[in-house]
């Protein structure tokens, strides 16, 4: 699949790529082998959607590889659906080298799903430091399958997560955002 987006990337503006826990599953299980994958430059892509699956005590750092690939990079939305339960702030065994490329064009990140585990602190953290010019960070403490769907109910134990989430979130941004940069919590 990646040779076969090599020869159109070049073309792309926006893109949107979603994933299942097994891709995850494999990503890190050739890691050492086969990482970083050698994804093509998308010189003039825009807009860029992911909507991964974060597994428990994993790093999705694994994702920086494609967002340096992103030179023009303006708009990052990331969907991080959590398949197991996590520990927050917990021992973390498995961790990805991000890489340090600063982006000069990304100006606004989404990121949907974000609980304040070691996983999403870390992939915020990255992003803060590589984007200088970064204007707006939006945190939103939703499941992504929530925000689609309109009859799903929230359980008094998901509000009380959230709240936690919404904690974790506000508390990042105090430690590790530049006073400058627009963060919005939901």
């Amino acid at each position: 699949m990646i040779d076969q987006l090599s020869c159109i990337s070049f073309q792309i503006e926006t893109l949107s790529i979603s994933t299942n826990s097994y891709v995850v599953l494999y990503l890190s299980s050739i890691q050492d082998k086969l990482w970083p994958i050698p994804f093509p430059t998308f010189s003039d892509l825009k807009r860029l959607t992911l909507d991964i699956y974060g597994i428990r005590h994993r790093s999705i750092l694994l994702w920086s590889h494609l967002i340096d690939a992103c030179p023009s990079l303006r708009e990052l939305k990331l969907e991080l659906n959590w398949r197991v339960s996590l520990r927050f702030f917990d021992s973390f065994s498995w961790l990805t080298k991000a890489t340090n490329k600063i982006h000069l064009c990304l100006e606004e990140v989404h990121l949907v799903g974000f609980v304040g585990c070691h996983a999403d602190v870390e992939f915020v953290a990255y992003l803060v430091k590589i984007a200088p010019l970064l204007k707006r960070f939006t945190m939103d403490t939703r499941k992504p399958i929530s925000i689609r769907s309109d009859k799903h109910e929230i359980s008094t134990r998901e509000k009380v997560k959230r709240q936690c989430s919404k904690q974790w979130a506000e508390q990042l941004a105090r430690q590790q955002f530049p006073p400058i940069l627009d963060v919005v919590i939901i």
